[in-house]
This record gives structure tokens, sequence and C-alpha cells, in this order.
């Protein structure tokens, strides 16, 4: 990341979620993720994606797993997230640094 990074914070249902082997990509040019996990929201553009790693030399690893489990509970359970996330301006790809469930009343 460069440039003038922002945390931000979107709403919606999780949509796509992929986690995959070191070294993919998801995006292009300047605007991508190389990440083991993306995810999209329904409430967002389909070019909007935001990730984090799980690299076993990091030591946000532990917190991070338990992320990518609350992401598939809320997307097997069709939970609302808001995704916490850095992000340069003016690009659509994001870091995901927090992940908060929202229940319907």
């Amino acid at each position: 990341m460069g440039g003038d990074i922002m945390f931000k914070g979107k709403t919606g249902k999780i949509y796509h979620l992929r986690v995959n082997d070191l070294n993919h990509v998801w995006g292009s040019g300047n605007d991508k993720l190389t990440t083991e996990v993306i995810v999209q929201l329904d409430s967002e553009p389909k070019d909007e994606a935001f990730g984090f790693e799980l690299r076993a030399d990091d030591p946000n690893l532990p917190s991070r797993l338990s992320m990518l489990s609350v992401l598939r509970d809320a997307y097997i359970n069709k939970l609302t997230v808001t995704l916490g996330f850095n992000i340069d301006q003016g690009k659509k790809c994001g870091h995901l640094k927090r992940i908060d469930l929202t229940q319907t009343p």
C-alpha cells in the first residue's frame, strides 16, 4: 500500500469468500491484493474486495484465523457484517483489519 491510506468501514452480507494458497492475486494493475483470504459484500460493487494474509511468521496469525472463522460463519448463516479495512485513496481493494457481526432485531 502507498499514498493516502484511509481506514474505512462497509456493511453488508458476504456473497464471496475465497481462501487460497500463497501468491494468488485478486484485482489487477496497481489495485490488487496478494492475500490468502478475500471477501466481497453484496452491498458493494463487484470489483471491490477486502483481504488479509494467513502467514505462519505473522504475529497476528491467531487473530486472523479467528477473523476467517467469523467470516465463514457469517457467510454460511447469511449474517450482516461490517468490515473495517485500510485502503489507498481511489482504490477498490483494501486490507481487512476488523470484522463486526450485526444481528437484525
